[in-house]
């Protein structure tokens, strides 16, 4: 695994690391809407879930595997906060962390979304190999203002396709 890369354990994680890193996440405009903005409890639910692997990226951000459904599906998110990594770097970070749950959860397909003006995110998903879905149309609101949202998939055949090339 990439060196700058760490699972987290959130049961050995302490108190002030979880505040550092709620401090940096909640300014992330592109990873919460209206209704989950400000609010950690939500975060800390999704974050604490047994069907959730977390990774740090170095100081640099957060990738979470979430709703891990052995031998069918998962979804990926990626937080990342400073603002100097590029496209391809990211990428590189989350086809280990893809490897890794499709590997060890034997997944079908991971997929991810995020809102359309979230130009960085579209670029990191289809460097990881993801095929755009869809859109669900006005699905995320941001300060009063409704965007739509875009849907990726990939499915295990795929990202061997990928590794492979």
């Amino acid at each position: 695994m990439i060196a700058e890369l760490h699972q987290i354990d959130p049961a050995h994680y302490d108190l002030q690391r979880a505040e550092w890193l709620w401090d940096r996440l909640k300014e992330q405009r592109a990873c919460f809407d209206d209704y989950s903005k400000d609010r950690g409890d939500l975060f800390a639910q999704r974050f604490l879930s047994p069907n959730t692997l977390a990774f740090e990226y170095a100081d640099s951000g957060l990738i979470m595997i979430e709703n891990i459904l052995p031998r069918h599906s998962a979804e990926i998110h990626f937080f990342l906060w400073d603002k100097t990594i590029r496209e391809t770097a990211a990428a590189k970070v989350g086809r280990e962390i893809i490897r890794e749950a499709f590997d060890v959860y034997k997944l079908h397909r991971i997929s991810t979304m995020h809102p359309d003006f979230n130009r960085f995110a579209e670029r990191v998903c289809t460097f990881c190999g993801f095929r755009y879905e869809g859109t669900a149309r006005q699905s995320w609101q941001h300060n009063g203002r409704f965007f739509d949202t875009k849907i990726y998939g990939l499915l295990a055949h795929e990202f061997e396709m990928v590794r492979v090339n």
